[in-house]
């Protein structure tokens, strides 16, 4: 199990490096007046997701849940929060904001990313309930 924290703890902190380096070109883009709100979103979004894998991680050892619940747990979690950056990425680099299933299809391809992240999450963060109650 403490293998699992480490995934946890990993991903979370290369998304927080992905979210800082993003701090680059929020700056940018406030000095030129470019896109700096979907940078803004990276930069702060990004930092949060980090940040929360990184806190998951201290809650693995004491969760009660079956392995392969645990284990579904940890990758819901990590792969909903790459969706959440890539989608985050892509559309400050677009200008797409993926906020309606139309349009293009950098557009479309923004809107399922946050679609599956947000499910890939919640039920991850539905997991991670269960687990907590069961040690209650």
């Amino acid at each position: 199990m403490e293998q699992s924290a480490v995934y946890l703890a990993f991903h979370g902190v290369l998304v927080l490096i992905v979210s800082l380096v993003s701090g680059r070109w929020f700056s940018k883009a406030i000095i030129t007046g470019g896109n700096d709100v979907a940078w803004r979103v990276v930069h702060s979004g990004g930092s949060m997701g980090g940040i929360m894998l990184i806190a998951f991680s201290s809650l693995v050892p004491i969760i009660v849940l079956p392995q392969w619940a645990s284990t579904l747990f940890i990758w819901l979690m990590i792969l909903g929060t790459w969706l959440f950056i890539i989608a985050m990425l892509i559309a400050a680099i677009t200008g797409e904001r993926g906020l309606k299933t139309g349009g293009s299809l950098i557009n479309r391809g923004v809107y399922f990313s946050y679609l599956i992240g947000a499910l890939f999450s919640l039920i991850g963060c539905g997991l991670l309930l269960v687990g907590l109650y069961r040690a209650l």
